[in-house]
């Protein structure tokens, strides 16, 4: 069984994903980080030739970084000889061109751009300047990649190219023919709408993240998406019945009293997945460590000492079996990236290293995200990486810790909002409520209040009710109490003296 969950707290969208009851995928992002997939069209701020990049100014605030590789080998207006020509030839400061963001900026590193412009769809990704024509590995029938080879060739015009994605093998080509049509058109509008050559501007909105996550998971395999905005409800129902009628049903409103993530149980799953060790179901552990370079997995035994007759090559082999499937989903959830290296359990038999490789790869091949083993090192670790597209789990969620300079982290101002947003909408569904008194961190008041100018705002508005909040120094940056919820009345007294049992 596969289930999606939307749901928006605080400012942030965000969509979880279960398979067979667990999460195994969360997305958390707030609207100033959609960035991922709009073009802009750019001006060439610098070129340095000695990190064969450039930096484009796309206007906002940070310059993009654009490598040599994610240039057009023909951006220049000329075919390259052969081998990698020097930046210099191929831009030039002051120079004015289309880029799409291709990764988020994360921490301090700036959004990675590309001159390659791609426009997805549900069934094909359309290549305005495309070269190839392209079928989804996925799909594994020679003469149904044929089929689909030579219905993209006979609509395309010269010059576009297009990668044909797994569902298109399951859809009718009228249907791939429309979405075709549509793309190319959306992409023309945009480009008409920006012909006054202003430089930096936005020129195509990418589809926001739950589109955009309805279009790449939102399949027959998945038997509900449960969606907490009404809103949001709203538009998902419209643009699935447009693209995948067939589906429409799957998608249902939450309209429980609890917020959606409490009753799933996402929440307490989420705190698990900020922590660094997690433990299997045999009582064997995995110790997870993210750093600056990369990030380390340590497995180990613990309770688990194997049945009386085992061995200890086969203690070892079980353990790091089942540590290989819950590493891959944990790979997911935490949406880690970079460079990884895992610490098995030792095994002596090459048999039984290479069998625990093997199931690793597998259950990598569920992760849409591209991932690479290159295996065993000579000091017996594996080393892994994963493509790096948006922050991680950790980064979204959480901030360096104030008091120990960093070392640790604490839950994010916004996350904390979102769990304070998610507390107070139970009790007002719950209970008669007019007013909360709500007693915050001293290092993240002065944000509520500055946030406090939009989004407690719509939240009262929203829950009629009023919101007081309070400072305190005894408190953590990652906790929050909530000191009286009832009468408005009662709620200002309490406010003003601060008399609290």
């Amino acid at each position: 069984m596969k289930q999606i969950a939307i749901g928006k707290t605080a400012g942030q969208t965000r969509i979880a994903i279960r398979e067979e009851g667990k999460l195994v995928e969360l997305v958390v992002q707030s609207a100033e980080q959609e960035l991922l997939g709009n073009v802009y069209r750019g001006r060439v701020a610098d070129v340095v030739p000695g990190l064969q990049a450039a930096f484009i100014d796309i206007g906002i605030g940070q310059n993009a970084y654009l490598y040599i590789d994610d240039v057009e080998p023909a951006a220049d207006g000329r075919e390259l000889t052969a081998g990698k020509p020097g930046i210099g030839r191929l831009l030039q400061r002051g120079a004015s061109l289309l880029v799409q963001v291709a990764k988020e900026g994360i921490g301090g590193k700036a959004p990675r751009v590309t001159t390659r412009i791609s426009i997805p769809g549900r069934t094909l990704v359309y290549q305005p300047a495309g070269r190839e024509i392209a079928v989804s590995r996925r799909i594994t029938d020679e003469r149904q990649r044929e089929r689909l080879r030579q219905l993209i060739e006979a609509l395309l015009a010269e010059g576009e190219g297009a990668i044909l994605r797994t569902s298109a093998a399951a859809v009718p080509a009228e249907r791939i023919t429309a979405e075709l049509c549509g793309l190319r058109q959306a992409w023309q509008e945009a480009l008409a709408n920006s012909r006054d050559g202003r430089t930096p501007q936005l020129v195509y909105q990418a589809d926001d993240l739950v589109l955009r996550m309805m279009r790449d998971h939102l399949s027959a395999d998945v038997t509900e998406v449960v969606v907490e905005d009404a809103a949001t409800y709203r538009k998902l129902k419209q643009e699935i019945q447009l693209h995948a009628p067939e589906l429409s049903e799957r998608i249902r409103l939450h309209r429980d009293k609890q917020p959606l993530f409490a009753a799933l149980g996402i929440d307490a799953e989420l705190d698990k997945a900020l922590r660094r060790q997690v433990w299997l179901k045999s009582g064997g552990f995995i110790v997870i460590e993210q750093t600056e370079a990369m990030t380390v997995i340590d497995v180990n035994t613990g309770k688990f000492t194997g049945r009386s007759s085992q061995q200890l090559e086969e203690t070892a082999t079980a353990t790091n079996l089942e540590a290989a499937a819950e590493i891959a989903r944990q790979l997911r959830l935490r949406n880690i990236a970079g460079i990884i290296m895992i610490d098995f359990i030792d095994m002596k038999r090459e048999a039984n290293r290479a069998r625990v490789l093997e199931y690793l790869q597998q259950q990598l091949a569920q992760d849409r995200t591209a991932t690479y083993v290159c295996g065993f090192t000579r000091l017996g670790l594996v080393e892994m990486t994963r493509k790096r597209m948006r922050p991680s789990l950790g980064e979204a969620l959480t901030v360096p810790c104030p008091a120990c300079s960093g070392r640790g982290r604490v839950l994010s101002p916004a996350e904390l909002a979102g769990r304070l947003e998610a507390e107070v909408a139970g009790l007002v569904k719950t209970q008669e409520v007019e007013a909360v008194v709500v007693e915050l961190p001293a290092a993240v008041f002065e944000h509520f209040l500055a946030e406090e100018r939009r989004e407690w705002k719509r939240l009262e508005q929203q829950w009629q009710l009023t919101m007081y909040l309070l400072s305190s120094e005894a408190l953590s940056p990652s906790q929050y109490r909530i000191l009286y919820a009832g009468g408005k009345q009662e709620a200002s007294r309490r406010w003003q003296n601060k008399t609290f049992p």
